[in-house]
């Protein structure tokens, strides 16, 4: 559980609008950032008529700055297992995997579905980033089924979830893939005994979507 808040919490700097730091030097025409020597040129008569020219056609030497803030993440996908071999204490680790990451959303007011699974999608349930919860459709990622009242009643079914049945983890990283993380730089946690493997075209498009920023963790119970 705090591997999963870590996880959960990190965020890495990136490029604003807001510019704060000098990074360099550079042409153009912003004259609050241009360099000491050519505001100098402004008092002498000659250099100053030069200089207005460097600023009208974007030649002017001023500093080249950038600001840097936290990056927000998207939303987090458990999907965790649900099969027979998973009855026991790996079971209980599972759960107790998903709800560490359904209080860590609610405290960073960030989505998290939780998606339980053997050859099937057996349960979706979801956190929106403002609070909503929903029971899913297992069909359709797109489809509420119910709306729940609340984190608590959330919480309470995902814990409650029993496991039988074998397993096909093709079957929950497409529900997954389906469910916006290829756009939403999502952060995707696998939690399972390792009892399936993944088929090769699953594995492409896992790969094409990290290059777009989805971040993959694999947590292994009693494998």
């Amino acid at each position: 559980a705090g591997r999963i808040q870590r996880i959960a919490g990190r965020s890495k700097p990136t490029v604003t609008q807001n510019k704060e730091e000098i990074v360099g030097v550079e042409f153009g025409d912003d004259i609050p950032r241009l360099l000491p020597s050519e505001t100098m040129k402004l008092m002498d008569e000659d250099l100053e008529w030069l200089l207005l020219k460097a600023i009208a056609e974007g030649r002017a030497l001023q500093y080249s700055m950038e600001g840097r803030e936290p990056q927000g993440r998207g939303p987090m996908v458990f999907m965790v297992d649900e099969s027979g071999s998973m009855h026991g204490d790996a079971h209980l680790w599972a759960r107790a995997i998903a709800l560490a990451g359904i209080g860590q959303a609610a405290q960073q007011n960030r989505a998290i579905t939780i998606i339980g699974f053997d050859t099937r999608i057996r349960s979706v349930y979801r956190l929106t980033a403002n609070g909503k919860a929903q029971q899913l459709s297992p069909r359709d990622p797109q489809e509420v089924w119910a709306e729940l009242d609340g984190v608590g009643p959330l919480a309470l079914a995902v814990a409650n979830q029993d496991c039988e049945g074998g397993t096909d983890f093709n079957v929950v990283f497409d529900y997954a893939l389906k469910s916006g993380v290829r756009e939403d730089r999502a952060d995707l946690i696998f939690v399972t005994d390792g009892g399936a493997t993944a088929s090769a075209d699953i594995i492409r498009d896992l790969n094409e979507c990290k290059e777009r920023g989805l971040r993959v963790y694999g947590l292994t119970v009693n494998g």
